[in-house]
């Protein structure tokens, strides 16, 4: 039974894939009951399961194991979302039963700019300030890292609770540049970390290298609880609530291009960050990676779905030359997988020390290679 289960749930998450931009997870189960009937995906898939609620955003099913499956109204047959109708309150049954648009299609009112990185004119208007004068980024300094508290959206709370890493919060370092102004071009390095590490302290490994990689501006965030499971949607969310808090203190970030970094652990789950950030229509434009034995590229893009070009971005990779965990033959390994997985162009570094060893100059000179290699933005952030 439970075999037949899965192969149907494996058959029915594989199918719904095909449609990329909307993700489907699975979620605990919680204690509301349905009759079980038989649910079609829009690509004719069909699964046997009890509907148990809507979130707003995902359609929760519970299946006969008691396993439940979250996937979005438009991944479902049309006659699914007007069974929905029925059964929702009427403006959430309105928007079940209405496909989703494709968020990667909606029009921009910012004209893309042309050239490379360094070629973005500011744009016409009053000058933006900063610090600002109010909100969470109004502590900001220059030439410091400085950590701030940001509050999460009731979707996102409710979301995590469901995930089993609850938040209501956000703890978000910020390096700014010394000299910054906003009237110019930067790019960003959204650094993370894993294992129940804290992002936030280990975007202090990259300080030193910032001074000498100018142009960069350095986020990481963690939630005001640790995380229960770690699993990518927490770090991604709270990454999330730090950026959107960059934008709206600084509008022209929004065409800021972001460079997804970690170490070790938080290199791997650096790729995970990387796909969620294209899956949302962020401007992703490469990697920088350290100290990994592992890549989960693959894996993050059958998570997540990410648009097919994605991951044709450059990647930093750098390792230490007595690195037991990651020896010259798995580095070796690491990048080719990267290249098979569309990053490109890739550069490879080493430098004395061990697994313990991040190395600054290095890190600064993987900082400035990507600069000059990474494509133009042509899409500004959501």
């Amino acid at each position: 039974m439970k075999s037949a289960i899965l192969r149907q749930l494996t058959a029915f998450i594989l199918l719904t894939l095909l449609v990329p931009w909307l993700p489907c997870v699975i979620i605990p189960a919680a204690a509301q009951d349905s009759a079980l009937r038989v649910w079609t995906s829009a690509s004719g898939q069909q699964i046997q399961a009890a509907y148990q609620s809507y979130d707003g955003r995902f359609v929760i099913l519970r299946l006969p194991d008691g396993r439940t499956l979250g996937i979005p109204p438009a991944k479902l047959s049309a006659d699914d979302r007007q069974y929905l109708s029925t059964i929702l309150p009427s403006s959430a049954g309105t928007a079940a039963a209405t496909p989703a648009a494709n968020p990667y299609t909606r029009p921009s009112a910012i004209p893309p700019r042309t050239g490379g990185f360094g070629s973005q004119q500011p744009s016409p208007g009053a000058a933006v300030p900063f610090p600002p004068a109010t909100g969470p980024l109004s502590t900001l300094t220059p030439g410091q890292a400085v950590t701030v508290e940001l509050p999460l959206g009731e979707s996102d709370i409710r979301d995590l609770e469901k995930d089993g890493d609850p938040a209501t919060g956000v703890r978000a370092a910020y390096y700014i540049p010394s000299g910054f102004d906003p009237a110019k071009p930067y790019a960003i390095l959204l650094v993370s970390q894993t294992q129940n590490a804290s992002s936030c302290d280990h975007l202090n490994s990259y300080l030193a290298a910032f001074p000498s990689a100018p142009g960069w501006i350095g986020i990481a965030a963690d939630g005001d609880q640790g995380p229960r499971h770690d699993r990518h949607l927490y770090r991604w969310r709270t990454a999330r609530a730090a950026l959107q808090a960059l934008y709206d203190a600084i509008p022209a970030a929004r065409r800021w291009p972001i460079v997804a970094g970690g170490y070790s652990g938080g290199a791997k789950r650096s790729a995970y960050i990387a796909a969620l950030l294209a899956d949302e229509g962020y401007p992703l434009a490469g990697l920088l990676l350290g100290g990994c034995n592992e890549d989960r590229t693959s894996d993050a893009k059958q998570l997540y779905s990410p648009p097919s070009s994605a991951f044709k971005v450059p990647c930093f990779f750098m390792t230490a030359e007595s690195d037991d965990l990651v020896p010259e033959a798995k580095a070796r390994r690491v990048a080719d997988s990267l290249k098979l997985n569309g990053f490109k162009p890739i550069k490879t570094a080493t430098y004395p020390g061990d697994h313990m060893t991040i190395d600054k100059p290095t890190i600064a000179d993987g900082l400035n290679w990507l600069k000059t290699v990474m494509r133009p933005v042509s899409k500004p952030a959501p």
